[in-house]
């Protein structure tokens, strides 16, 4: 099935059929989890590896959040999760104009958000001008921040895997028309599901071969991740097997990276989402993903609170949390 060619959902309705709207279980986790990735990782991105040694040896959490904003990143996620909350009970063509709107919004937002940048903003030009999602996506298969274009959706549609990867490929088709690109946003998807039922990173490759008929390409950068995550065992710094996989300036390499981190961490929230902003690329998009994932996976209980309430505060959960509650009545 060629992207323009993908139905609204599974059975080509035009109504989605009717879902209860998940409790907000994992919501705080999943977005204060990705936007402390988001903001850590934003002061490391494109520095070289040695540079990150010596301008920052190490990380102050309480002082890097008090000090900056979160990136784009975490705005595009909250544009999405507006978008679920008041559209994702109905049908994909409902909320894709949602989202639509919910990005319009945020380019006009005042200077307290971080707008998307510059690639981004080229990306989306031709969908915002009125474009059809399913025919504006590019061949080429650059951009990392499509990875976390899917997170939301993971979370939101955990116990149907069907609208994950629907849902995930539309929003991917925005920007992108390369069949693997695509499906690496279908599986990061499948891995917020994954993370939001608590399943262990070691599992994930086998599950997702039930879920979905994945790439031979795309398996091989998995499992080059997991042989890689296995040789760092007891690795002081892991830095030279990591940067194996590329530097994050495609979705694929940030397939790899996620799942490297997530197998290498996989006990501490703190120390992946370390890892990932000490990373010499897209360190941003990178920090965020993981940090969502942790986050669902792992909680935030290794976090100062009053750092997660400021985050609360800075990114008006409360607010989000609210559209949740009267969209589900």
């Amino acid at each position: 099935m060629t992207v323009t060619q993908l139905s609204p959902d599974n059975s080509d309705s035009k109504v989605a059929p009717s879902l209860p709207y998940p409790l907000e279980e994992g919501l705080k986790e999943f977005l204060i989890g990705a936007a402390l990735g988001d903001t850590v990782g934003s002061l490391t991105e494109h520095m070289s590896y040695p540079e990150i040694l010596r301008r920052i040896p190490s990380f102050n959490i309480k002082q890097i959040v008090s000090e900056t904003l979160p990136g784009d990143d975490t705005q595009l996620l909250i544009a999405i999760l507006l978008s679920l909350a008041r559209s994702g009970n109905q049908s994909l063509e409902e909320f894709m104009s949602d989202l639509r709107f919910q990005i319009e919004q945020w380019l006009v937002a005042s200077s307290e958000t971080r707008l998307p940048d510059p690639a981004s903003l080229i990306g989306f030009k031709a969908w915002l001008e009125g474009g059809h999602w399913s025919q504006t996506g590019a061949s080429m298969p650059v951009g990392s921040s499509l990875g976390v274009r899917v997170l939301p959706l993971g979370w939101y549609f955990k116990e149907h895997t069907g609208r994950i990867k629907v849902y995930s490929r539309a929003i991917s088709s925005i920007t992108h028309q390369d069949l693997r690109s695509l499906q690496a946003a279908q599986i990061l998807g499948l891995f917020t599901k994954f993370s939001a039922n608590k399943i262990h990173p070691s599992e994930w490759k086998t599950r997702l071969l039930y879920e979905i008929d994945i790439d031979p390409a795309l398996l091989r950068v998995l499992e080059k991740a997991e042989r890689l995550a296995s040789l760092a065992s007891g690795l002081e710094d892991d830095h030279s097997l990591l940067s194996v996989l590329g530097r994050g300036n495609s979705i694929m390499e940030i397939l790899g990276l996620t799942h490297f981190i997530m197998l290498r961490y996989d006990h501490s929230f703190l120390e992946s989402i370390k890892r990932a902003s000490r990373f010499f690329g897209k360190s941003d998009t990178l920090a965020c993903i993981v940090g969502a994932l942790q986050g669902l996976r792992l909680g935030l209980s290794e976090i100062d609170p009053n750092i997660v309430e400021l985050l609360m505060e800075r990114l008006s959960f409360h607010a989000l949390q609210e559209e949740f509650r009267r969209n589900g009545e």
